[in-house]
């Protein structure tokens, strides 16, 4: 996220400045094909981390269950409706 802030893809040329930054450039065709298995041209969190993406949804179901409306909560009000449905 350090570099690429709230983007939720990236492309080639964004990533080799990426990995030139983290001085790891002379590798970086070789990540990139690694991590682009479908040839898409981009990679996104999913590709770097899926289980974290997992994770991610089940949570966002959990919100959509326990708290109708949860988009519109400030995350302070979110987790205090989570944990008093827990308590419950």
């Amino acid at each position: 996220r350090l570099f690429l802030g709230s983007k939720r893809h990236i492309d080639f040329v964004t990533f080799r400045s990426m990995c030139a930054k983290l001085k790891c450039r002379e590798r970086c065709v070789e990540y990139w094909e690694a991590m682009d298995a479908t040839l898409g041209g981009c990679i996104s969190l999913f590709e770097l981390e899926p289980e974290g993406c997992v994770l991610m949804l089940r949570l966002l179901a959990r919100f959509a269950h326990d708290c109708p409306g949860y988009s519109e909560l400030s995350p302070t009000d979110l987790f205090g409706k989570l944990a008093m449905s827990r308590s419950a």
